[in-house]
């Protein structure tokens, strides 16, 4: 290619014309007489002639003539309507740093013509620039239009160049100043972890891992925040996120109230409500399905089902909790779905670790053991992103709260192959205070003290150290151990704190050490009594019919002394209609406010929310009736007979003037089983199979009487006897076919 450009070169500075190469890449060619007339340089590409006798030859496709004396750029108005020039090459010896030569490579309209000539010609006045080299004029083109006027050429003075000392110094500066914000960046960024252990009655342990990151999604620099997140979060405007996933039952009666308030404990299934920025309605929902198929691909779960069919706005219940700076309020709009079918496995929890910086090979995260953390009694995954003070800020917590039973898990561990087998009758504690215990009949009662465990045995390993990229808590250590009253521990804690008259074990977590906790075998003091819930809820189906059904709440409020004022969200399938003249409280007068969303055909659920205040030491039963839908069978799961699942209601406890906790405490119901009528699914098939039989032996009958021959038993027996057999008689459809061939002779 160089060898090319210098002929171009030589050619430009000669008179003749056969000193212009030619060849496949283009033609060269002068035109003028005299000395310093005619230093014209012209390259002609797609050309399909080996010369090119003028300016307006229409084998060429494109071509452009500059004069490198007067600086004049001629010809253009000869360019085809149809022809584009783009792309281009310069030379450093074409008409001493002042040719520019114009390649071409695809068609476009006229009109376009001049300003991609304009923009491709100081697009390389600026690279030859950067490699230091000058062209002493700039090009500017007008009067485009279908006949493209005369462009025009206006001389510059050459920008001079700095030294190449003080190019490096600028360089310099600019990645100081590059590195300087990296750096303030990253002071901004925060990461801890931290694992709470708190024992609970008939010997289970509640195990709390919270992981906290803290970051900017504003630039496109990512250290410890999550990126695949943090890229979702960013293009689907969500400024607030709320994502659970939950197994099994909190068991509130025996394990008192939910840790953090309820507020990282979703219901069953996979729920999921946000907060999302957007100018009109219906671009916010495009938004949030954005968001659903986006999270449903990162968790592995059917979160892309989460239509809205099945997706509701909260009135009530559900607030932004973030600090909002600088946005309008009324471009904020919260969505709230659920997914109670949804099962919770491992596919879930392996993009939940690797999410984490150290993704689950140090720190506490390397005890999340899918074995481990799916065989406890109630596990809930949640994931909570909150926009911070700072511009573009987020605050991401990742949760695990797993109930473990401890018993059986070290009567798993002590079996050969991990099956638990039965408890021996005689290692059996019975309860003799009932009337028919004898030597065949226990009644067994839980164990009076707790057992002891250590980390190993109830999680299969011990911490390997901590993360490299974790900052300790300021005030909780990086594991926690929450008793009633002080125990003696292996390891022996760095101190004991108390808070809301309990104690707290702190540990710190070693660079490389491995950590484990030994817990001793303790009585049930130790524990203690759990937390009260501040309520209890329980919601079940009534009266079932084909066509109709009913619902019955049940809120008791514990506290003997204050009221209590909540707020209950029901979502229903859009195949149940409520009917709201059933609607029935057994306290008249406790429903402050109601906000009723009817349901529409396959396009949006019932939404019902209401504020209710209940007394001191009451309970509100709440009854109404329902009909259901009939569906058409391509609706149907694959499943159909198990039911329909509904999603739990939502019981949030209002802040009043008597609450100590600003917090507001948030529970959810159960999810019920809905039978719906069924169609019989089976009865096509078994039509399809006795029909097929039927033709079948039909068929087969009636083509062996058609196809096969008959031979008499007499002529079977002259054979034998060597007589010989007799011709066979003909086949019934050779007669017939006879019959019909004589007929037509």
């Amino acid at each position: 290619m160089n060898a090319w450009w210098k002929k171009v070169a030589r050619c430009l500075k000669r008179k003749k014309s056969s000193d212009c190469p030619r060849g496949r890449r283009g033609i060269i060619q002068r035109k003028g007489k005299g000395k310093g007339r005619g230093r014209w340089a012209v390259l002609v590409t797609r050309g399909t002639r080996r010369e090119v006798k003028n300016y307006d030859d229409r084998s060429a496709s494109c071509h452009l003539a500059v004069d490198c004396r007067t600086k004049e750029a001629i010809n253009l108005k000869d360019i085809s309507s149809t022809s584009q020039c783009s792309g281009m090459r310069a030379y450093k010896g074409a008409c001493g740093y002042k040719g520019i030569i114009i390649a071409h490579h695809e068609y476009m309209v006229s009109d376009r013509l001049v300003p991609a000539l304009v923009h491709h010609l100081e697009e390389m006045r600026r690279i030859l620039r950067f490699h230091g080299v000058l062209l002493p004029f700039q090009l500017s083109l007008w009067c485009v239009g279908q006949r493209a006027g005369t462009p025009q050429v206006r001389t510059t003075p050459p920008t001079p160049h700095p030294p190449r000392r003080l190019r490096w110094i600028a360089m310099a500066l600019a990645l100081v100043l590059l590195l300087g914000l990296l750096l303030a960046h990253g002071a901004t960024a925060f990461y801890a972890e931290h694992l709470q252990l708190s024992p609970l009655p008939a010997n289970s342990v509640l195990a709390s891992f919270s992981f906290q990151t803290n970051g900017s999604i504003s630039c496109s620099h990512y250290d410890l925040l999550p990126r695949p997140l943090a890229q979702v979060l960013q293009h689907t405007q969500t400024k607030e996120l709320h994502l659970s996933f939950l197994a099994g039952r909190w068991d509130d009666q025996k394990w008192g109230a939910l840790p953090d308030s309820g507020h990282r404990t979703g219901g069953n299934g996979v729920e999921l409500w946000a907060v999302l920025e957007a100018p009109a309605e219906r671009l916010s929902e495009k938004r949030w399905l954005e968001l659903n198929q986006a999270l449903s691909g990162l968790f592995c779960a059917s979160l892309n089902t989460l239509d809205m069919k099945r997706t509701i706005r909260p009135i009530f219940s559900f607030q932004p909790e973030g600090a909002y700076r600088g946005v309008n309020e009324s471009s904020l709009h919260v969505f709230h779905g659920a997914l109670p079918r949804e099962t919770v496995c491992t596919e879930n929890l392996t993009p939940f670790l690797k999410l984490l910086p150290c993704k689950g090979r140090a720190g506490i995260s390397a005890l999340l053991d899918g074995r481990r953390i799916f065989d406890a009694q109630f596990q809930s995954m949640s994931i909570t992103v909150l926009p911070t003070t700072e511009a573009g800020g987020v605050s991401v917590t990742q949760q695990i709260d797993v109930v473990i039973d401890v018993s059986r898990t070290l009567r798993k561990r002590a079996s050969d192959n991990g099956i638990i087998k039965p408890r021996p009758g005689e290692e059996m504690a019975c309860d003799e205070a009932k009337g028919y215990h004898n030597g065949d009949t226990c009644f067994p009662v839980e164990n009076r003290e707790n057992l002891g465990w250590s980390l190993e045995e109830i999680f299969g390993k011990s911490v390997p150290g901590r993360c490299p990229f974790a900052r300790e808590h300021a005030g909780r250590g990086d594991v926690s151990y929450v008793v009633n009253k002080k125990v003696d521990l292996e390891p022996q804690p760095l101190d004991w704190k108390e808070s809301s008259g309990r104690q707290i074990a702190r540990y710190s977590l070693e660079d490389t050490t491995p950590f484990t906790l030994l817990s001793p075998q303790h009585p049930p003091s130790v524990a203690g009594p759990p937390t009260p819930p501040p309520i209890l809820a329980s919601r079940s189906l009534t009266h079932h019919t084909p066509s109709r059904a009913g619902m019955h709440l049940t809120l008791h409020n514990p506290s003997p002394s204050s009221p209590l004022r909540i707020s209950y969200l029901e979502s229903l399938p859009w195949f149940l209609k409520p009917y709201m003249h059933t609607f029935h409280t057994s306290i008249p007068g406790v429903i402050e406010e109601m906000y009723f969303l009817p349901a529409k055909n396959r396009e949006r659920g019932t939404h019902l929310e209401i504020l209710v205040t209940i007394p001191a030491g009451s309970t509100v039963e709440v009854d109404w009736e329902f009909e259901k839908y009939i569906l058409r069978y391509i609706e149907y799961p694959s499943d159909a007979n198990r039911g329909f699942d509904i999603a739990p209601a939502v019981i949030t406890v209002l802040p009043t003037d008597t609450m100590t906790n600003d917090t507001p405490y948030q529970m959810r119901t159960t999810s019920l089983l809905l039978t719906m009528p069924t169609p019989d699914f089976s009865m096509p098939y078994n039509v399809i199979i006795l029909t097929s039989t039927v033709l079948a032996l039909a068929f087969g009958s009636i083509f062996n009487l058609l196809v096969r021959r008959f031979v008499l038993v007499k002529d079977i027996k002259a054979a034998a006897a060597g007589a010989g057999v007799k011709k066979p008689r003909v086949s019934v459809l050779k007669r017939i076919f006879g019959k019909l061939k004589r007929k037509k002779e």
